[in-house]
Formats: structure tokens, C-alpha cells, sequence
């Protein structure tokens, strides 16, 4: 009697830790897939035109955000592209008729990414110069070290390629457009301390209030 108790619980406990894996494996696999970014903010720079609640004017003339966007990434990350590895860090997906522009879906490679990116999509339109060479500069207050290995990727929704750029440098050309063209781009805000693991970065807490110049 006594060994039929024993069979029972070891077969008991052998089930248990089957469910166990298959629920562990499951979890895995679900953050290891790509899902939509959601709950992002889209911005619209209408350059002498009517902007809304979330663009303001900037002292050299040109627009900014209203409210600073707020960066408090949960961890450091190491860049991955569909480019040269198999996996990709972020994307974006065409509508319906095949095309992309900064209403479309964005994409993490997989949900652990979600909290440790700041993804922005924004347009830039030319409302009333013949033709306007936009810029951008992209400014950054907050904490130092996390600000040292914060790094920007700016795609283009027109080419599908991206190009870094720097935070609190001078601005950068971004597009030339002419009257009544726009351009639509998404950029990403990530923090990868790799090449310097003991920088002690305070992941979760440490803050940088990010906003963009347009002019």
C-alpha cells in the first residue's frame, strides 16, 4: 500500500512539473514573438500651418513638442535589425493597401522590448514655403549617466532605412520638402551600456525629459 503511494506521488509530482515546463516554455515563447507597440504617440508637424495640443512654437522659429517625452527605459538593449540578424528590435508594418506611413503599426521583436524603448512617429508637412529644408535636433535633460549611453535610430517610413543620430548636438538636415509635401518618420530612443557594463545605470528610475526641435 505504502508503494502504491509512492508511485502515485511521484507520478503526481512528474505531472506537475510537465505543466510546469509547458507553462515556463509558453511564457518564453509568447515575449520572444513580434507585438504591436501600442499606445503610442503619433506627432504632427504642420510647419506654418494649424498643429494641434501637442506641438508648440520653439524660440528659433521653428516647433517642438508641447510636453517633454518622458525616457525611463526598464533595461539596456543591443541593437538588432532584419538587416543582419535574424530578429529585429523594431519595425513597421504597411496598411491595408501596402503602404507605410506614421499612422501605420510598429512592431517590437518581441514584448520584453516594449519597456525598454521610447518609439515616437511623427510628420513633418510644409504647409506655405515654395520649398523648406527641414531639420531636427533632438534635446535630452536628466540624468547623466543614463543620458552617456542613450542612442537614437531615426527611420524613414518613405525608405524603410534608418540613420543614427546624437541627442544635444546641433541640428541636423531631416528632409527637403515642398509646398504642401510632407514626410513621415518614426525614431528610437534605446540605452545600451554593453561597452561599459559596470556604468551603473539605475534602469526603472533613472529619467531623461526628451523633446525635438523642428525648424
Amino acid at each position: 500500500m505504502k508503494e502504491k503511494r509512492i508511485i502515485t506521488m511521484f507520478i503526481t509530482s512528474a505531472i506537475a512539473l510537465v505543466i510546469s515546463l509547458v507553462v515556463t516554455f509558453g511564457i518564453v515563447l509568447t515575449l520572444a514573438d513580434p507585438v504591436e507597440a501600442t499606445g503610442l504617440t503619433r506627432y504632427a508637424f504642420n510647419y506654418k500651418g494649424t498643429n494641434d495640443a501637442l506641438i508648440a512654437n520653439a524660440d528659433n522659429g521653428g516647433l517642438k513638442f508641447a510636453s517633454d517625452v518622458i525616457f525611463t527605459p526598464s533595461g539596456s538593449i543591443v541593437w538588432k535589425d532584419k538587416l543582419n540578424d535574424d530578429h529585429f528590435i523594431v519595425d513597421a508594418q504597411p496598411d491595408s493597401n501596402g503602404l507605410f506611413d506614421y499612422t501605420t503599426v510598429i512592431r517590437y521583436g518581441n514584448e520584453s522590448y516594449s519597456s525598454k524603448l521610447k518609439v515616437i512617429p511623427f510628420r513633418v508637412k510644409n504647409f506655405d514655403e515654395a520649398t523648406k529644408v527641414f531639420t531636427l535636433k533632438i534635446t535630452a535633460a536628466g540624468d547623466d549617466t543614463l543620458k552617456t549611453y542613450t542612442f537614437v535610430k531615426l527611420f524613414s517610413y518613405e525608405t524603410g532605412l534608418y540613420e543614427d543620430r546624437a541627442i544635444n548636438t546641433t541640428a541636423a538636415n531631416l528632409v527637403e520638402l515642398a509646398m504642401g509635401e510632407y514626410a513621415d518618420f518614426f525614431l528610437v530612443i534605446y540605452s545600451d551600456q554593453t561597452t561599459n557594463a559596470g556604468a551603473g545605470v539605475e534602469y526603472g528610475t533613472a529619467r531623461l525629459n526628451i523633446n525635438f526641435e523642428i525648424a
